[in-house]
């Protein structure tokens, strides 16, 4: 009988024993003493670490757990372990730590209730949080501003994330997997518009030098790439030098046709923008961005709209709306000077940061993440669209599950609007912070308004590729909206072309004739790929070139406005090659009788003669003939068709 009390008695002991913190004490611990040294180091260890601030939680982490395996009932120990893990990718394993801490002993912490709410919080109960966040609040003085602050907005966040779960979008969320992603952070996913091309940060140990930041512990960050074939992305490869050095090295932005890089140097506090080219064999020096863009404060991540001119990027520099806000600068036409930073004011910048900004191929939707605005916790993806009178729409939630209440931050959006790429912590991670590729269910989820223009340059005789320059005109403003350097190696080029405007387009090369195109998107919508190699003729006797941007009054034999710049290309062609003689030949299509269009074909070479000769050169190097309808070049039964027979045309006679 007493042996069975005694057991009873033991039995209720040990059960109350479970719901009471246990102490670090040798007592407690009897025959174990090595043990519990070895436990109490790593506990004072993982505490002392944690009061040297947040950078330190990962490794604190480390030792917390160490000493947690001996003595896994101490509800102070617990409490930390779920504030460290509140900085890990496994925040979502915090709350368990923390209901944990509170079952152990109730009053192990006055901010208990906060810490459960952002456990709540973190895994989408938002219910549940709001209950925690309110029972924290009532406890509070009036008098501590701040903190009731902060609460309201954790407040805020819950209640967002109730009304977005009534409305979840459709899409699909994909680990890339351990080709991209590794045990270590993998973030800002970078793609050319084609999305074959992938450059990201991370901070993994094949890092150049293979040192460490102080201020952390890990490995310093580098620039990694990929490249998509087989329908998968290929094993990531460090970009080596001189993109990379043995100190933080980060890729933020990257142009429409991925030639262009635009990296952070710098650390926590400071850092600036840089820029490398890739010319198809290697990469440039990176060259820092000039100052107005840099500042002696953070300038964290940029990106390129897509002319090539119009730079957006971030900074917490003094002045602004926010922690972190975004701005803009443009490049001067002609020039290397950058206009001064403007801020993109408080439809787009909240009181809070934002961070991960990225302009869409189509020119006119702005991809960023916040930490204001209606977010649900942490950093959310929001969207916002440039106006007709250069104002911001709204920025729109992207939504759950998009938008969890952690942190998704470097979104890019491909060109057609299926398919979009992001940083993410999530449950399905491989380590730490991971890239994650989003597809839209419906293809009507993200309509875009452009035409993504593609081709080979190659010299037209032996098809070897060229190293080329694109110039884009828009022909109602007669303005240059962007130039572009196809890729050297490949012959390959990439742009986009916004909808909305009638375009102009000019390939040049050294020692060849400029070979020129039209593409009128002012009425067109949606998206579509147009495909033309460009095959440039040597300035040499017998060459000729259709002058595809010269455009006449309807009926008439006046130019149109519209015409000037492929004039003045013309006129510099004559001015670089200053023995050059050559024919200027007009045609037309079948409209009318024959006798009509062979006197207006021969009016309009002769204008183009006329404009040529007022801008002193010789007559005898300019011979004007018209063509009637002879010569199509295309057939007559069609609108298209009709269009490409009337033109003019530039043969070399002489040179």
């Amino acid at each position: 009988m007493i042996r069975t009390l005694s057991t009873l008695l033991f039995l209720i002991l040990a059960k109350i024993g479970l719901s009471q913190s246990v102490a670090f004490d040798k007592s407690l611990f009897p025959n174990k003493e090595k043990e519990f040294k070895s436990a109490k180091q790593s506990l004072d260890k993982g505490f002392s670490l944690m009061n040297e601030g947040e950078s330190a939680y990962k490794i604190a982490l480390e030792f917390l757990e160490q000493a947690q395996s001996f003595n896994p009932n101490n509800a102070k120990l617990n409490l930390n372990i779920g504030i460290c893990l509140l900085k890990t990718n496994r925040q979502f394993d915090a709350l368990n730590y923390f209901e944990k801490a509170k079952k152990l002993e109730s009053t192990v912490d006055s901010k208990i209730e906060y810490y459960i709410g952002k456990g709540q919080q973190l895994n989408s109960d938002f219910s549940a949080a709001i209950l925690s966040f309110e029972n924290y609040k009532s406890k509070l003085n009036k008098e501590d501003v701040e903190t009731v602050a902060e609460i309201n907005k954790l407040l805020l966040e819950c209640r967002n994330g109730i009304e977005l779960s009534k409305d979840l979008i459709k899409v699909e969320i994909e680990n890339l997997g351990s080709a991209i992603n590794s045990e270590s952070g993998d973030y800002i996913p970078l793609l050319s518009a084609d999305t074959l091309r992938l450059f990201f940060t991370s901070r993994r140990s094949s890092t150049k030098g293979g040192g460490r930041d102080e201020y952390d512990g890990d490995f310093y960050e580098d620039v990694y790439s990929s490249i998509y074939q087989s329908n998968s992305w290929q094993y990531a490869l460090n970009m080596g030098s001189p993109i990379n050095t043995e100190l933080h090295d980060a890729a933020v932005g990257v142009s429409v046709d991925g030639h262009s890089l635009i990296l952070f140097r710098g650390f926590v506090g400071d850092g600036d923008l840089f820029l490398s080219a890739n010319d198809g064999f290697s990469w440039s020096e990176p060259i820092a961005f000039p100052q107005g863009i840099n500042s002696k404060f953070h300038e964290s991540s940029a990106c390129f709209a897509p002319d090539g001119r119009t730079l957006y990027f971030i900074s917490d520099r003094e002045g602004g709306i926010g922690g972190r806000d975004i701005y803009k600068s443009i490049l001067s036409e002609g020039s290397l000077k950058w206009s001064e930073a403007v801020n993109l004011g408080n439809t787009i910048n909240s009181a809070f940061d934002e961070e991960g900004v990225f302009m869409h191929p189509d020119g006119k939707t702005l991809y960023f993440s916040s930490k204001g605005h209606n977010t649900i916790g942490g950093y959310d993806i929001f969207k916002s669209t440039l106006l007709a009178n250069n104002t911001w729409s709204e920025p729109v939630n992207l939504g759950i599950p998009l938008n969890t209440p952690g942190d998704e931050i470097f979104y890019q959006l491909s060109a057609d609007g299926s398919t979009g790429y992001m940083s993410s912590y999530r449950k399905d991670g491989l380590g730490d912070k991971d890239i994650y590729r989003v597809k839209f269910s419906n293809a009507k989820s993200n309509p875009t308004n452009l035409v993504l223009l593609k081709g080979i340059i190659r010299d037209a005789e032996t098809g070897n590729p060229l190293k080329a320059q694109i110039e884009v005109v828009d022909l109602d403003s007669n303005l240059v909206v962007g130039r572009f350097n196809n890729d050297y190696k490949t012959g390959e080029y990439l742009i986009s072309l916004p909808n909305g405007k009638n375009y102009g387009t000019v390939i040049y090369s050294n020692g060849y004739l400029f070979e020129s195109f039209n593409f009128d998107l002012s009425d067109t919508a949606g998206y579509n790929e147009v495909r033309r190699d460009i095959k440039l003729k040597e300035v040499k006797v017998g060459s000729e070139i259709t002058l595809n941007n010269l455009f006449f009054k309807t009926g008439s034999v006046d130019l149109a406005e519209t015409s000037i710049n492929e004039l003045n290309r013309l006129k510099k062609l004559m001015e670089t090659y200053p023995n050059l003689k050559v024919e200027l030949a007009g045609h037309c299509d079948n409209t009318g009788t024959e006798a009509y269009n062979m006197v207006l074909s021969q009016k309009r070479a002769d204008t183009v003669k006329d404009f040529l000769v007022k801008q002193n050169f010789s007559p005898d190097r300019l011979v004007a003939k018209g063509y009637g309808y002879s010569r199509p070049k295309a057939t007559n039964e069609t609108p298209e068709g009709r269009a490409l027979n009337r033109r003019i045309e530039m043969l070399i006679l002489s040179k």
